[in-house]
């Protein structure tokens, strides 16, 4: 019950960016929230931005590419979310965490995420309409960065030789799951 009030949220109000001091932000279950105001790019301080199961946010404001002191960004279940802003690998120089788990509409990644040097984990799990030659070049990503997504087929899990990136494949309750990092082989 207590709850119930979010649950038919639709917008945040504009006025959010006059929060300059705003360190957590997190949107659960928000299942009507189909945007996020531009005005949020102005809170600068905003470290760890959550949005999990707001399934009708169909976009980010450009703006959140401003958000430098942004160190992890959440995004899950967000099945209607088809991308990312396109300035968020230039802007977000502290983020170490980016998580899109189960955003299954979500296209492409932004260019860019190889500049992130402080990036250890993206997180593209269950994002099953995902373009994966949009993933960071396995040259340039940061030598500390876990990649994780599921495999396509079975010739991926058995090639992984053939991966530019260290690959370990573990089980788990949803299937196979790929750690990728960039690792030397023994």
């Amino acid at each position: 019950k207590r709850w119930q009030p979010y649950l038919s949220l639709t917008e945040l109000p504009d006025d959010i960016g006059a929060l300059r001091s705003l360190r957590l932000l997190i949107l659960l279950s928000c299942e009507r929230l189909a945007t996020l105001p531009e005005t949020l790019g102005d809170c600068r301080a905003l470290a760890f931005l959550s949005v999990h199961r707001c399934r009708a946010l169909t976009r980010l404001p450009e703006s959140l590419a401003q958000l430098g002191a942004l160190e992890t960004l959440e995004l899950s279940e967000c099945s209607q979310l088809t991308h990312l802003p396109s300035g968020l690998g230039a802007g977000v120089a502290a983020l170490r965490q980016l998580n899109l788990l189960a955003c299954e509409g979500l296209r492409a990644l932004p260019p860019g995420l190889e500049a992130l040097a402080q990036l250890e984990l993206l997180d593209v799990r269950m994002c099953a309409s995902l373009d994966e030659s949009t993933l960071p070049d396995a040259a340039a990503v940061p030598p500390s960065l876990v990649v994780k997504r599921w495999p396509k087929s079975q010739q991926e899990f058995e090639a992984d030789d053939a991966t530019p990136l260290h690959t370990q494949w573990m089980m788990s309750d949803g299937g196979v799951e790929a750690e990728l990092a960039r690792a030397p082989r023994v």
